[in-house]
C-alpha cells in the first residue's frame, strides 16, 4: 500500500521506471515510540454489586486471534488501564479473591480508540466463572476528537474505483476532493488529494501502523504512476481523525489518516481476488474523434497468513498486481498548412494571407510539428488530434511477520525491482 518512489529514465519512445518493491516488516521497538502508534486503550472501574470499588483486582485482556495477553491490577480507586493494544477482537477477564471470575467476550477495539468498560463483580468463589458479552459505546467520551473508522470487512466490500485507499478519506464529514491540486512538483506520479475541514491538501498526515508515509518533499500523499494507493486487502482498519485531536498526532492541522495493516493469527487464512474493468459500458467524449478509446484494467492478488509458532509468532503476506491499458485522446494546437509555407493572415484583413519569409534554420523545427488533422483555428493554427495507449504495470507486496506478545511497531524496507515499461509509445492516427 505504500506508494513507491520512482525515477524516470527517458528514451526515444519509451519511459522506463525502476520502482521499489515495498515490504512491510515488523520490528520490536522500545516503549519510547508507543505513543506514536495507532494503538488503542481500554480502561474502566471494577466494583462490586453494591457499588464499592474493588482494589487489587487482576485484569487480563487477551487478543482472540493471537492469544497475546496483557495484565494489570486495579488501583485503590478500582481503576485499571491497559494501553498500546493493537486493534482487533479481545476478551477481558477480571479476578479477585472472594469474587466470581468475570469474563467479557466480544470486545472489538478500533484504531486509536479509548474504550471504557466498567466491571461489576459478584461475591462468590473465584473458581466460579461468569461469561457475558461486552458492549462498548462507539461514542468517544474520554476525548473531544472527531473521526471515523472503517474495519477490514467493510474495506473489502466497498466499491472503490481502482481499489484506491485514498478515496476512503472522502467518507469523513467535511472532506472534499481537491480540484486544484495537481501532481507533486517534487515527485513523480499522481494521487487523489483531499481537503478536510477547509485545510489545504498538503496539511493532512498519513501514517501506516503509526509510521509517517507522507511525501517528504511536499508534504502530500505519496504518488505513483498508477494514480491509486493499493493495498485494500492488506488493511485491517482505516481511520480518519480530525480536529480537535490530542497531542499524540500533531504535525499537521488537517486530517490524520491511519492505515492499520493485517497480521497473522493462530489460524491459517487466505483469499484470492480478481477485478476487471473495461470500456464496454463507457461512452466516447467530445474529443474522442477516433471513437471510444480502448481501456482495460485488471487487478488481482491474494493474501495468506497464519502461525509460525502458535501463540507467539505469526506471518501475513499480501500481493496485489495492477495491469492497465488506457487509451488517451490528446488534442493540441499545431501550425496549419499555410503557416508552414510562410503564409499568415493579415493583421488588417484576416481573410488575406501575407507571405512571411521563413528562415532556413527554422524549417527543421516546423517539421517537428505533426500535420494538422482537425479544424483550423485561425492566426496560423489548427487542431491536431492523436490517440495513444498508456500501459501501466504495478505491484504491491506486503510481508508482515509479527510476534504477538511483544509487537509494538513496524518499520519499512524497500529494494529495487526490475524496470517496467510504462508507455510503449504506440500511436494511432486517422487515415
Amino acid at each position: 500500500m505504500i506508494p513507491p518512489h520512482v525515477e524516470l529514465v527517458a528514451t526515444r519512445r519509451t519511459i522506463r521506471i525502476p520502482f521499489l518493491l515495498v515490504m512491510t516488516v515488523s520490528a520490536f521497538l522500545s516503549s519510547s515510540v508507543r505513543g506514536q502508534l495507532a494503538t488503542s486503550t481500554i480502561s474502566g472501574i471494577v466494583s462490586d454489586t453494591g457499588g464499592a470499588v474493588v482494589p487489587r483486582a487482576m485484569v487480563t485482556i487477551m487478543n482472540l486471534g493471537t492469544r497475546a495477553a496483557r495484565s494489570t491490577e486495579t488501583d485503590q480507586g478500582g481503576t485499571y488501564q491497559i494501553a498500546d493494544l493493537r486493534p482487533g477482537k479481545y476478551s477481558l477477564e477480571v479476578k479477585k479473591n472472594d469474587f466470581k471470575t468475570l469474563t467479557l467476550q466480544g470486545i472489538t477495539l478500533l484504531a486509536s480508540q479509548e474504550a471504557v468498560i466498567n466491571v461489576k463483580l459478584t461475591v462468590g468463589p473465584v473458581r466460579e466463572q461468569i461469561t457475558v458479552e461486552a458492549t462498548i459505546s462507539q461514542l468517544e467520551s474520554s476525548t473531544a476528537q472527531l473521526g471515523a473508522v472503517v474495519d477490514g470487512r467493510e474495506l473489502r466490500q466497498l466499491p472503490l474505483n481502482g481499489r484506491d485507499l485514498q478515496q476512503l478519506i472522502l467518507l469523513e464529514g467535511g472532506a472534499v476532493q481537491s480540484s486544484n491540486a495537481g501532481t507533486n512538483p517534487f515527485g513523480l506520479g499522481t494521487v487523489n488529494k483531499v481537503s478536510v475541514q477547509g485545510t489545504r491538501p498538503m496539511m493532512n498526515n498519513l501514517t501506516i501502523d503509526g509510521a509517517d508515509i507522507n511525501d517528504p518533499s511536499f508534504n502530500v500523499p505519496p504518488g505513483n504512476l498508477a494514480g491509486v494507493q493499493l493495498g485494500v486487502d492488506a488493511m485491517q482498519e482505516f481511520g480518519v481523525v480530525v480536529n480537535p485531536y490530542s497531542t499524540q498526532y500533531g504535525r499537521n492541522a488537517g486530517a490524520n489518516v491511519l492505515y492499520i495493516t493485517r497480521s497473522g493469527t493462530n489460524f491459517f487464512h487466505g483469499s484470492a481476488y480478481g477485478f476487471l474493468r473495461n470500456a464496454s459500458l463507457d461512452a466516447a467524449n467530445y474529443f474522442d474523434t477516433f471513437g471510444k478509446p480502448y481501456f482495460a484494467r485488471y487487478q488481482f492478488g491474494g493474501t495468506f497468513g497464519g502461525p509460525v509458532i502458535s501463540d507467539k509468532t505469526f506471518f501475513f503476506i499480501n500481493y496485489e498486481g495492477l495491469r492497465e491499458q488506457k487509451g488517451l485522446t490528446i488534442s493540441t494546437t499545431v501550425p496549419d498548412k499555410d503557416a508552414r509555407r510562410g503564409l499568415l493572415p493579415s493583421a488588417s484583413d484576416p481573410n488575406q494571407l501575407v507571405e512571411v519569409p521563413i528562415n532556413g534554420t527554422i524549417v527543421p523545427l516546423l517539421d517537428l510539428f505533426p500535420m494538422p488533422n482537425g479544424p483550423e483555428l485561425g492566426s496560423g493554427f489548427a487542431v491536431y488530434n492523436v490517440s495513444m495507449q498508456q500501459a501501466v504495470r504495478w505491484r504491491l507486496l506486503l510481508e508482515n511477520p509479527a510476534d504477538g506478545v511483544i509487537e509494538r511497531s513496524r518499520w519499512f524496507a524497500t529494494r529495487n525491482s526490475t524496470p517496467v515499461l510504462v508507455d510503449g509509445g504506440r500511436r494511432y492516427e486517422p487515415n
